[in-house]
């Protein structure tokens, strides 16, 4: 029997067979558990600036959101200049534009985690270097959910390499629209049922409900 498609305009958690893992995680074990251990924890990625764009606010609202939710989040950001002051407690590792080997490092702290969530803004003032969080991902063993901020009309061959990418080795891909949905679809290839549209001011709970159905996969 064909699988019914999902309804226009809604957006289907993917709860199917995981994509190939093009990670060179294999490097690392997942966190073990102690007797006891229940906690949840979340890994947050991506820019973490003040003053900086849409990405930035939405990981800070996702910070507070779940850290309000009685879950424990370890934030690395990424991709600020070299010295810039780390002005945030939670802030547990700064992984600066151009700092060498930093990605494995982070990596090193985010799979200690259940579950990471990557910022990724493709254009505005958080896009910086395009390719670190492609760096990052591919030595996390953990599921990763990759927000992806609203997608320029036009995009250079870097951004669509990346792009296709992070199709290639996330488990989900969250957007902010149905078009952009559409677009990641059509244009490089991703599964409709592994993309969802997640709106950049919604609840927390819809992250939660996602961070749950991921984790209920997991061997």
């Amino acid at each position: 029997m064909t699988p019914a498609r999902p309804r226009t305009g809604a957006s289907t958690p993917y709860t199917g067979t995981p994509a190939p893992d093009h990670r060179l995680a294999s490097a690392f074990t997942r966190r073990p558990r102690g007797e006891g251990d229940t906690g949840l924890r979340i890994g947050l990625a991506g820019p973490y600036a003040p003053s900086g764009g849409p990405a930035s606010r939405h990981a800070r609202l996702l910070f507070e959101g779940l850290n309000s939710a009685q879950l424990s989040v370890q934030v690395v950001r990424v991709g600020q200049p070299e010295g810039s002051p780390v002005d945030h407690e939670e802030i547990v590792f700064d992984l600066t534009a151009g700092l060498d080997a930093g990605e494995k490092k982070a990596a090193e702290i985010l799979n200690r985690t259940d579950i990471v969530i990557m910022e990724h803004e493709v254009t505005g003032a958080d896009a910086r270097d395009p390719e670190q969080n492609i760096r990052l991902l591919e030595w996390l063993c953990v599921p990763v959910v990759v927000v992806i901020g609203p997608l320029a009309s036009t995009l250079s061959a870097t951004h669509r390499t990346v792009l296709t990418e992070l199709i290639r080795s996330a488990d989900v891909l969250v957007t902010v629209s149905e078009s952009d949905r559409g677009r990641l679809h059509s244009q490089f290839g991703a599964s409709l049922r592994q993309v969802l549209v997640i709106d950049q001011d919604a609840t927390v709970a819809r992250f939660q409900e996602l961070i749950n159905a991921l984790l209920r996969r997991r061997p």
